[in-house]
């Protein structure tokens, strides 16, 4: 899902790329409302990760500020279940998140790495209730 837009919004109207309503299933009540308090508390948190990041970066507290204007933020619903897996055998595939960054929270199952710099996969620290904040690519395109 992304931002909440109506079918006669300007950029819905507009064609604008990734710009369209939601979808949402007719038969799971309260399941709309619950996502989208949800989607505005995680964007609210990453848009006060921000300043975090630019300063990290030696930038401006605010350089990032107009380029979040309206963002495109998805929230993906994944489900991975405990599965065992033999050695290069994965649920989902190593990759880099192609975003400026990932907000994650952590769950029971196991099977999260990570690859600090270009340095070997380690798996991820399960700390409950705590959240996994991945750089992407776009950050590392604008910041290089």
């Amino acid at each position: 899902m992304d931002r909440e837009r109506a079918p006669d919004d300007p950029e819905v109207l507009a064609g604008k790329l990734f710009r369209e309503p939601n979808k949402w299933p007719a038969d799971l009540p309260g399941f709309r409302e619950f996502l989208l308090r949800y989607w505005e508390a995680v964007e609210a948190f990453a848009r006060r990760l921000l300043p975090a990041f630019a300063v990290a970066l030696d930038l401006p507290p605010q350089a990032f500020d107009r380029a979040f204007e309206d963002a495109q933020c998805v929230l993906r619903l994944s489900h991975f279940p405990p599965a065992q897996y033999r050695n290069n055998q994965f649920g989902l595939a190593p990759h880099t998140d192609a975003n400026f960054f990932t907000v994650l929270p952590q769950s029971n199952v196991e099977g999260l790495y990570i690859r600090p710099g270009r340095r070997s996969w380690l798996k991820a620290p399960r700390i409950p209730g705590s959240l996994i904040i991945n750089s992407g690519d776009m950050c590392r395109r604008w910041t290089e």
